[in-house]
């Protein structure tokens, strides 16, 4: 309990009621507009429109090479120009390189969508303008904008869900939702980039050797953080794409609400939560040589907050999703039941894991986020060896992811103790 106390009464629990704050009103703009949005668009169209996001999500968070988390983490302020022009540059290339392969994979392994082949472009949108926010919200991070962030986070949560609701009207399906999606990542940036638009000559002006020296300095983040966070991201894309193959589009519709739904708690605390245990975690690091107290006083806020989120979730959600979605939506209630050990095991263990880049813990962070992407292809084959149901692949998501964060949860508290001097 005192130690409840403590945190309530820190900068640290301010910084994560300010930004919460924001995901509040943001998500009761989600929660406002998604019954709509289930009864303007067909379940097929919705999980369409899934499908297209979980496929820039699993590039969204890799496609600066995790330079940009280099932003927050690096003691140097000289040094940060010349990684902000980094991540750019790097942001851009893959953003072009991903744009590419996924106009091949669209148009060659999926002729079944053809007419929606204009997804491409905004595929390309998405990517570019993810990779600038990365850079953003890195540098707003280091500077403590948690205001900043959340001011945009609400703006963008409102296009795109109230564009998502105008544009149903229209009645012209998938193309309704990805517009206003894709409006609503670019807006905001300005106003994030308030504080680095004074500096940016000095990230123009940066030159060739003074990129390579910091790309050297921070080499960890491509060669383990990277491959770690894109098999994160394709661990969770890939349970779209393989319902998406064991199922159908309704199916991925049905999923993609729960996913909307259970996500909530991560949008409004977890997110948040880790933005502000990576900074306090790694001035503590920097100072003591660990970061023991961190990781302490965010375990036990985040514990004591995933016991009567998932209760809830998992007691009403077949009800809810009937009252506010429509009689037919009460499968995806029934979906967020079977996952909500899951989300909660997940709730806690995404706030945690930048714990495994303050101690520089890279192989550590890779080998959790394997391990991840294998669970999804074990869940994947023993649905197709056994009763070939949603039920069975759910069921196995469930059980294998959360044993994996269980891990990372062990992982992160363990090397959060560990004495090491700051090089």
């Amino acid at each position: 309990m005192k130690l409840l106390k403590r945190i309530t009464k820190s900068s640290f629990f301010k910084n994560i009621a300010l930004l919460a704050s924001g995901s509040i009103f943001a998500q009761l703009i989600v929660v406002l507009c998604s019954p709509l949005m289930t009864r303007l668009f067909a379940v097929e169209e919705i999980g369409i429109y899934s499908y297209i996001i979980a496929m820039v999500s699993t590039f969204t968070s890799v496609l600066n090479l995790r330079y940009d988390m280099a932003i927050v983490s690096e003691k140097e302020e000289n040094n940060i120009y010349p990684i902000i022009k980094l991540s750019i540059i790097v942001g851009l290339l893959f953003s072009i390189l991903a744009s590419a392969g996924f106009a091949i994979y669209f148009i060659f392994a999926k002729p079944e969508y053809a007419n929606y082949r204009y997804s491409i472009i905004f595929f390309f949108l998405l990517l570019v303008a993810n990779s600038l926010i990365n850079v953003f919200n890195s540098y707003n991070n280091r500077n403590k904008e948690y205001k900043i962030m959340t001011t945009v986070y609400v703006i963008r949560t409102a296009c795109q869900n109230i564009g998502s609701v105008l544009m149903g009207f229209l009645k012209i399906g998938v193309l309704g939702l990805l517009l206003p999606y894709t409006i609503g990542q670019y807006l905001g940036m300005k106003r994030q980039s308030t504080k680095l638009i004074p500096e940016f000559s000095k990230v123009w002006r940066s030159n060739f050797d003074s990129i390579k020296r910091v790309a050297i300095i921070h080499k960890r983040f491509p060669l383990f953080s990277a491959p770690a966070m894109i098999a994160n991201s394709f661990s969770y894309s890939s349970v779209t794409i393989f319902m998406e193959s064991l199922f159908d589009m309704g199916v991925v519709g049905y999923y993609s609400l729960s996913t909307r739904i259970l996500g909530l708690p991560l949008s409004l605390v977890s997110g948040n939560v880790s933005k502000v245990f990576f900074q306090e975690a790694s001035e503590e690091q920097s100072v003591k040589g660990t970061f023991q107290s961190s990781y302490k006083k965010t375990f036990m806020f985040l514990f004591t907050m995933a016991i009567p989120i998932g209760v809830v979730m998992y007691l009403i959600a077949p009800w809810a999703c009937k009252v506010f979605f429509g009689e037919s939506w009460i499968v995806a209630g029934e979906y967020i039941k079977l996952l909500t050990p899951y989300y909660m095991f997940r709730f806690i263990g995404t706030a945690l894991s930048p714990g495994l880049i303050v101690c520089k813990k890279q192989k550590q962070e890779l080998f959790i986020q394997l391990l991840l992407v294998i669970t999804s292809f074990i869940s994947y084959i023993i649905t197709i060896a056994t009763t070939k149901t949603v039920e069975t692949f759910l069921l196995s998501i469930c059980v294998t992811k959360s044993l994996v964060y269980v891990l990372l949860i062990i992982l992160v508290g363990f090397n959060s103790k560990e004495k090491r001097k700051n090089k």
